[in-house]
């Protein structure tokens, strides 16, 4: 099944990180595919994009100042960087990113549709 998802820059962030979203790491020696990469997103910025339960019903998110051109999950990342997001029964929601200004940057599902 798809889920529509948009995510949402709220944060007070200078647009000095990349926004990385990915499903899946089978293994950690090997890069992984990341399903959206949103490079220096600016306040109020949106992206709309589609994921899939194929791949399981977790969302990871987290931001890294350097990925590789070809979208790649960053190792700390994968590692276990990034904030896990449940999209168990979910068809659509919003990925809102907060935080910044000496804060540390967060990410909430809002408007969350369930079928």
């Amino acid at each position: 099944m798809d889920i529509a998802l948009h995510f949402i820059n709220r944060s007070n962030d200078a647009g000095n990180a990349h926004v990385v979203i990915f499903q899946h790491v089978a293994s950690l020696d090997e890069p992984a595919a990341a399903l959206k990469v949103i490079r220096n997103p600016a306040a109020d910025e949106r992206h709309d994009f589609t994921a899939s339960t194929d791949a399981g019903d977790t969302l990871w998110v987290g931001t890294a100042r350097n990925v590789c051109g070809d979208d790649l999950v960053p190792p700390e990342l994968a590692a276990g960087g990034a904030i896990a997001l449940s999209l168990a029964g979910v068809i659509g929601a919003g990925i809102v990113m907060t935080g910044g200004s000496g804060e540390p940057l967060a990410f909430a599902l809002t408007d969350i549709v369930t079928g």
